[in-house]
């Protein structure tokens, strides 16, 4: 069953959740466990720098590159997500994108969905082009320059033992690239979730609101 996504981030409901439960995740000393994924395209793909973080660098042909996280269980009723990461991709207009970067979620072993809705700080700066073969047209994405490292902060509600992976996804059309790297995950604290166990049945249903924040980027000419 697909998550029901809640418009806007309970972050108030995160300060009832003890910081005993925290678990951070410094991606500049490990690489938490997380993985890449080549979905679309092979010339791009996410990898992991010690020192630096997980970082995934431009494309000048279609691409569409993920990081992926272990599977995630929930401990308790409630938790949270405090990203740290910055971006920096090409923009459409002040509102829109070329290429892009979005959040995706699985529940229970479900299909990943596009986080659409609940996220706060820097938000998405809008959809990306259906133009030019980008394969995340048309979904809100973050694009241009996130002007550095910015931690954004989310929470949501869950049965507990429900199961959730995060999905990193970046996408590139088929024109120009910009600078290196489009987008760098620094490190992560995950509040009310622990490492995988059992996977609980589909049926449970969770509340997700998923809020990522950016990062810095750099200008590119393009020629259409």
């Amino acid at each position: 069953m697909l998550p029901r996504l809640i418009a806007t981030a309970a972050v108030a409901s995160l300060v009832a959740i003890s910081s005993a439960t925290a678990q951070t995740i410094d991606f500049t000393t490990t690489d938490g466990g997380f993985t890449s994924q080549s979905l679309t395209g092979v010339n791009n793909p996410w990898g992991w720098v010690a020192g630096t973080g997980w970082e995934v660098n431009t494309s000048s042909s279609v691409s569409r590159q993920r990081l992926l996280s272990p599977t995630l269980t929930a401990t308790g009723t409630s938790f949270g997500v405090v990203a740290s990461h910055l971006y920096n991709f090409e923009t459409a207009g002040a509102a829109s994108c070329y290429d892009g970067g979005a959040l995706f979620v699985s529940v229970n072993g479900g299909d990943f969905v596009h986080v659409s809705a609940g996220l706060s700080g820097n938000a998405y700066r809008g959809p990306i082009s259906v133009n030019f073969s980008n394969p995340l047209a048309g979904l809100d994405a973050f694009c241009g320059n996130s002007g550095g490292l910015v931690s954004t902060t989310v929470s949501g509600s869950a049965n507990i033992g429900d199961t959730f992976q995060f999905a990193f996804d970046g996408g590139w059309d088929s024109s120009v690239s910009t600078g290196n790297p489009n987008w760098r995950l620094a490190g992560l604290e995950l509040r009310g979730l622990g490492g995988s166990t059992s996977v609980p049945e589909p049926a449970s249903l969770a509340l997700v609101a998923l809020g990522l924040v950016g990062l810095v980027g750099v200008r590119r000419r393009r020629t259409r």
